[in-house]
């Protein structure tokens, strides 16, 4: 029973090492913002005038008028990690 242990503890760290090697050689990265545009994003109709970008953030609100409601952004694409 010792030797068997012995063996599986180094094959074990060897695989996980291995399969953590093959997801991050095929994750490929995504921007999600183009850092000039909203495009890509979904913002709801009615809502344009709560959300712009600036200096490469997207600035949600406004400090002249009151949101009358919550608001969000949700990509036009489905995305995983």
């Amino acid at each position: 029973m010792k030797g068997s242990n012995l063996l599986f503890r180094p094959v074990m760290k060897i695989l996980t090492l291995l399969f953590a090697l093959t997801c991050l050689c095929h994750a490929e990265k995504i921007s999600l913002f183009d850092g000039k545009t909203l495009a890509g994003w979904d913002v709801r109709k009615g809502e344009e005038q709560w959300w712009t970008t600036r200096d490469g953030m997207i600035i949600g609100g406004s400090m002249e008028k009151k949101v009358p409601h919550n608001t969000f952004l949700a990509t036009d694409k489905t995305y995983e990690n």
